[in-house]
């Protein structure tokens, strides 16, 4: 019995009995349910009932943990940047910048199995940052900000202790950070049992890269720059045709910021200036611009492709000029592609239709390849990966320019590229 003199015994911090400990708990369950969410549909398409009904709650209920879903989005990408942050620092304990990299996307796999196995909170990938409120925007920028400069302290290292062999700096490691979002989206299709046997060729690819000659210049730029102008200016022609694009372009660039339950024709509408008539004359509702849109990715991307088999005369030249290519339609005027997480918003039959659009820009990707390594261009790779990869970098590249914007196109697709090409080095 406690004598009147006796004090009260402190209150253990890590009780999960006390309010705050379990008002924490309660409010991390919920910010890793809807950072899954988020990852699967987008953060503007997922409500606050679905997050509810994952948690087997009331919508009711998360009121008192968050008050409304901008607030939600914001803790959610404000822990992912934490999670990231904790994992470069890391990775950083690695002796060189070159293994700093490799070791930081081998955590970042173990990391997401442990998600599997429930044994750590999902974080949601940084897609729909320019939608948050002001203040919240600033915050997630700064963070992010940060994030990309420790990546790229892990690139300067290498080039200053020798491990790494790249011409830049900045566009290397957009490249490399990009390709952490990416691998989000990469490693379900991977699945729990095929990991130990795919990250060592994740590993060995950006170690050693895809060309058989650690040449960083192989493809002329002459070659390239000669069909530069045909191939960025605009696919269709007529007055008609022109208008359209201007709705696909807008639509394209609202749905990667917004998400598809994010877009209205409200939107669409007051970005062009233009009347909801105008919208109705050109495209049939909101379902049917997204199709357009990835009718319009596609094409692009096919159009691109072709030219690299009919210009290119080694494998690795036509994968160069086709992934410098996109990557020049994604920095210029003619406007962005539309990001392929966004399919799974497309009608059950378009989104079949357009699998099989995918699966086409993938066939060609591996026959660009398979030539490579028959005449010599490309080295062995694991051909899976490489094609993963490269669509992945062509996904993250729409947000080159928001680092970068002054770059000529042409050198920071090479410069982009170069550690998947050409590999870290060293």
């Amino acid at each position: 019995m406690r004598t009147p003199n006796q004090p009260l015994a402190a209150r253990d911090p890590l009780s999960p009995f006390g309010k705050p400990a379990n008002t924490d708990r309660k409010r991390g369950e919920i910010i890793s349910a809807a950072s899954e969410l988020f990852n699967a549909v987008g953060a503007r398409t997922t409500t606050l009932q679905d997050v509810a009904e994952s948690l087997n709650k009331t919508k009711t209920s998360l009121y008192h943990y968050v008050k409304t879903k901008e607030e939600l989005i914001f803790l959610c990408y404000r822990q992912s940047c934490i999670a990231i942050g904790e994992l470069l620092e890391r990775a950083d304990r690695a002796k060189t910048g070159r293994t700093k990299i490799l070791l930081t996307y081998h955590l970042h796999a173990m990391d997401w199995l442990e998600i599997q196995q429930g044994k750590r909170a999902h974080w949601a990938v940084l897609n729909e940052i320019p939608l948050l409120a002001s203040e919240h925007r600033e915050e997630i920028e700064n963070r992010y900000i940060k994030l990309v400069l420790k990546m790229r302290s892990f690139v300067v290292l290498g080039l200053q202790d020798g491990s790494i062999s790249l011409s830049s700096r900045t566009p290397a490691a957009l490249c490399v950070f990009g390709l952490l979002g990416w691998m989000n989206a990469w490693l379900p299709n991977v699945g729990v049992k095929r990991l130990e046997a795919t990250l060592p060729r994740l590993g060995e690819l950006l170690s050693s890269g895809i060309a058989a000659e650690h040449d960083h210049a192989p493809l002329s730029a002459t070659l390239l720059a000669k069909h530069e102008h045909s191939v960025v200016s605009p696919l269709r022609k007529s007055e008609h045709d022109l208008k359209l694009e201007a709705f696909l372009r807008s639509g394209t660039r609202l749905f990667n910021q917004c998400g598809y339950k994010g877009v209205s024709v409200d939107l669409i509408t007051q970005s062009l200036g233009v009347t909801k008539g105008a919208f109705y004359y050109y495209i049939k509702n909101k379902d049917d611009l997204l199709d357009q849109c990835f009718i319009r990715t596609f094409s692009i991307i096919d159009y691109w492709q072709n030219h690299a088999k009919n210009v290119g005369t080694t494998g690795l030249e036509m994968l160069q000029i086709a992934l410098y290519g996109l990557f020049a339609t994604q920095q210029s005027s003619d406007g962005i592609l539309i990001r392929s997480a966004l399919m799974q918003s497309l009608p059950s039959d378009r989104h079949l239709v357009h699998n099989v659009d995918l699966k086409k820009v993938r066939q060609n990707f591996i026959f660009m390849i398979r030539k490579g390594k028959a005449d010599g261009s490309i080295r062995e790779t694991d051909t899976s990966v490489t094609v993963n990869v490269l669509l992945g970098l062509i996904d993250s590249s729409v947000d080159y320019s928001v680092w970068r914007p002054e770059d000529n196109p042409a050198d920071a697709a090479r410069q982009y590229f170069e550690p998947v090409l050409f590999g870290l080095g060293g």
